[in-house]
């Protein structure tokens, strides 16, 4: 989530998003993620209910709640989604913003007690009347589709599958061990003999690395500019 929000930042970043989050993030010290999820619109990032509002022509105005933040409470900032709230904003203009940790009106849930990824905190983020500066907005008003699909998605969709990569793989490599050193007693053959266990195991290789295949030709072809990416 941290390599996602940076990218969200980097993509359109003013030289003052620049000098206050991507500087002290390409140092090591600042960490970023992305508070995107609702409860009701789920994965559909791209349909928020938070809400901008222009409160004077410096700021803006964020009301809503997130939901699975990840590093929530323990972030330096958090890249947001919202939809316009103006009675005369065109149909559908979502923008995205970067808040910093320390803005005023953030109320955290407790952590979520997930199965599997247990220690990324993630938490539910109300948002209560919280005031940032205009030059927290990414991109232009509006631009929220743009980086959905060109900088979160396909950034996001790669992660989590590289992140599940890596679990299936350890599975693999516990299950293989298992299969090596189990023995049975009366006749001192090992688990890993039995044929249609080897089977199954290969089975499982061929999968898993088909699909590490998948990933990486995917995000060779995503750095490398193909637009069928």
């Amino acid at each position: 989530m941290h390599c996602v929000g940076s990218s969200v930042i980097a993509a359109n970043a003013t030289p003052a998003q620049q000098k206050q989050f991507l500087a002290p993030i390409c140092e090591g010290a600042h960490l970023t993620t992305l508070s995107l999820s609702e409860r009701g619109t789920g994965a559909h990032f791209y349909l928020p209910e938070t809400r901008l509002e222009a409160i004077s022509p410096r700021n803006y105005s964020l009301t809503g709640t997130k939901t699975f933040v990840t590093n929530g409470d323990n972030a330096d900032s958090y890249v947001v989604s919202a939809v316009a709230a103006e009675a005369d904003a065109p149909l559908g203009q979502f923008s995205c913003v970067v808040v910093p940790r320390d803005a005023k009106g953030i109320e955290w849930g407790p952590p979520w007690d997930g199965l599997g990824m247990r220690g990324n905190s993630s938490r539910t983020m109300t948002l209560r009347d919280v005031v940032i500066p205009r030059s927290c907005l990414l991109g232009k008003e509006g631009e929220q589709i743009w980086y959905i699909f060109n900088v979160i998605m396909p950034f996001f969709l790669i992660a989590m599958a590289a992140t599940y990569l890596g679990i299936a793989t350890s599975a693999f490599e516990d299950a293989r061990k298992h299969l090596m050193r189990r023995h049975h007693s009366h006749s001192g053959t090992t688990l890993g003999q039995n044929s249609v266990l080897q089977h199954r195991l290969g089975t499982l290789w061929t999968v898993l690395d088909r699909s590490r295949c998948l990933i990486y030709s995917a995000a060779e072809r995503f750095d490398s500019g193909d637009p069928t990416r």
